[in-house]
């Protein structure tokens, strides 16, 4: 890990459709030198937009900007009650997203052109999102898509999230790119990244239809050839797990040799059942 030289960069946004991202992604972000970073939404709002509609947010390289006029670090978020009001309406009633996206979609164009140190923009807004209600919570989950598998997976994703009832309160998309370096690497091929965040209560019942809920979503996944994230809650069955991640018995006697007194084995065999390789 290397250090980044902090500079100046000017944020575009645009609105677009989810089945032409792949397309938008190639031409203006990885075929725009100047481009540094980027990511997207995708509408959740019920209506003719639902999981069709998307906002991209781009962080362009601004030479014509003075660093010393952008670098000073903002040490407290700015409107976080208002916006926890918010996040609370679309977390708990329908009605409550419907508005959210309107109102994501003119935060966004109120941006547009505006600039940000690099560190300014890695510090995203995430106070509004604490949560802290007795018996429920706020769990992510993340799923890397090949890039041209995208539009068609969001919309079975979409259906999924419609017939399971799903209280999902936020999708964001990022660029991950092809990087097998780790023997239980997600990224097996340029993938688009989707950092999902549900609403789910934690009683028993509630959290057994959950858990059926996102291994449904998983199928989906592993159809388009994607995988999921690991360190997050541990939904997957083990044959999903093993599709996922077909180099699992490299990893697992790795650890095995490094890890004698079994604390991983422990932890995966609660996590997935079945024996040590």
């Amino acid at each position: 890990m290397t250090l980044t030289d902090d500079e100046v960069y000017r944020l575009t946004t645009e609105q677009l459709q989810v089945k032409d991202y792949p397309s938008y992604f190639q031409k203006n972000v990885m075929g725009d030198p100047m481009m540094r970073m980027h990511l997207a939404r995708i509408s959740i709002q019920p209506g003719e937009g639902y999981f069709r509609e998307m906002y991209a947010l781009n962080y362009a390289f601004d030479p014509t900007g003075s660093l010393d006029d952008y670098n000073h670090l903002d040490e407290r978020e700015r409107g976080v009650l208002p916006s926890k009001l918010l996040f609370n309406l679309n977390r708990e009633f329908e009605w409550g997203r419907t508005w959210f996206w309107p109102l994501q979609q003119r935060y966004f164009e109120s941006q547009d052109g505006k600039r940000f140190s690099r560190n300014n923009a890695m510090a995203s807004a995430s106070a509004f999102m604490e949560y802290h209600q007795p018996g429920e919570n706020d769990l992510l989950q993340e799923y890397f898509i090949p890039v041209d598998a995208f539009p068609a997976f969001v919309q079975e994703m979409g259906e999924i999230v419609s017939q399971e009832q799903l209280d999902l309160l936020n999708i964001t998309v990022r660029y991950v790119k092809h990087d097998e370096e780790a023997v239980l690497s997600y990224a097996t091929q340029d993938m688009f990244g989707l950092v999902c965040l549900f609403h789910t209560s934690l009683s028993d019942p509630e959290q057994g239809k959950f858990k059926e809920s996102m291994q449904q979503l998983i199928d989906a996944v592993l159809r388009y050839n994607g995988t999921y994230y690991l360190p997050y809650a541990g939904y997957a069955t083990l044959e999903q797990f093993e599709q996922a991640y077909p180099r699992k018995n490299e990893f697992l006697a790795a650890k095995e040799k490094f890890d004698p007194d079994h604390l991983f084995m422990n932890y995966f065999m609660e996590q997935y059942g079945g024996n040590r390789p």
